[in-house]
């Protein structure tokens, strides 16, 4: 990579991937928590006092965007949740469940399975989501921390809808999930067809630099793109310049962490869109064997590129991603 110095070694966190869990017999002692201010009962009547974060917040040099939305749970709030495209179950942070007065259930553990491992994880019964007018009943939810959450009260999973539609508009703000109208969007915005694999995954054809064909998954809560190891082989099959060898570190949801190498792509197309300069982490991620990814080239695009968007636009009920983005940016080319 470019300007990167030799053996420069970086810690980043990545992010959840919630679509493989399955219930497991024994309890699970919940991990260490970092400290937060407990709920209020203000909090919990919806009547929040500090200021409201931003709720399509974009990517900039010097921050990763986040996409959240308004959540009620069990009637109470709205609380803040993170919208994870990349997760088809939702999840409580532990100060949410213990504010609410959730009990774990009893032998209703999970296995929670993150970019890097899986590990197992309790869970609590919960009556009612929330979102606008979708409600979901009678949910079993992980109660987890990660850093992904920041100071939200959870992640809400979305990678399981069937008929809804997700609308993030990062100029104006804005972020609705509603039910899906059957229509496209505006026409200038560029259009892709997603397949859609067990866990509800969004997944899109790209093409990396000229030749290069793969699956990329859509993932609104990775900080970072990553990529698997067939990717990188594809990338580097007929480079004659030694590369810079640049390390990470990934830290998951879960206590394993990867040794990746970060590398940069110049560009990935999807659809009419083209984003550019992506660093791209790759490795034997769990999550791409999880995904049944880790044979051919496949990458997961995370909030750093997603967030230099203008509007992006999901649709389960049609299995298409639509996004718009300013001609003007350097990391965006729209045909």
């Amino acid at each position: 990579m470019r300007d990167s110095p030799t053996n420069r070694r970086m810690t980043l966190q990545a992010l959840l991937a919630l679509g493989g869990m399955s219930c497991s017999r024994t309890l699970f002692a919940e991990p260490n928590i970092p400290s937060r201010a407990p709920v209020t009962p203000e909090d919990l009547s919806g009547a929040h006092t500090d200021p409201e974060p931003l709720f399509a917040a974009p990517t900039r040099l010097d921050r990763i965007g986040r996409v959240m939305t308004h959540v009620k749970v069990n009637g109470k709030g709205p609380f803040r949740f993170v919208i994870d495209t990349g997760a088809s179950r939702s999840t409580l942070a532990p100060h949410l469940a213990r504010a609410l007065d959730l009990q774990r259930t009893a032998g209703r553990n999970v296995m929670l399975n993150g970019v890097t491992g899986a590990a197992e994880v309790p869970t609590v019964a919960v009556d009612s989501i929330e979102i606008g007018a979708l409600k979901f009943e009678k949910q079993e939810l992980p109660v987890i921390f990660t850093s992904i959450m920041g100071n939200a009260d959870g992640i809400l999973g979305v990678a399981g809808f069937q008929d809804q539609r997700i609308d993030v508009d990062f100029k104006r703000d804005r972020v609705s999930v509603l039910e899906s109208n059957g229509r496209r969007p505006h026409y200038s915005m560029v259009t892709a067809r997603a397949s859609r694999n067990d866990n509800g995954l969004m997944i899109v054809d790209v093409r990396v630099g000229r030749r290069i064909r793969a699956k990329a998954v859509i993932d609104t809560g990775a900080e970072r793109s990553l990529g698997n190891l067939a990717l990188q082989t594809a990338m580097n099959k007929n480079r004659h310049k030694k590369r810079d060898p640049v390390s990470a570190v990934v830290h998951g949801a879960t206590p394993d962490i990867a040794d990746g190498d970060v590398q940069e792509i110049r560009e990935a197309t999807i659809g009419d869109m083209t984003l550019t300069n992506l660093e791209v982490i790759f490795a034997d991620f769990h999550v791409f064997k999880l995904w049944g990814l880790d044979k051919e080239p496949a990458m997961l695009i995370g909030m750093d590129m997603l967030g230099v968007l203008d509007r992006l636009v999901i649709d389960y009920r049609r299995n298409e991603v639509s996004m718009f983005g300013d001609s003007s940016s350097s990391r965006l080319v729209q045909r």
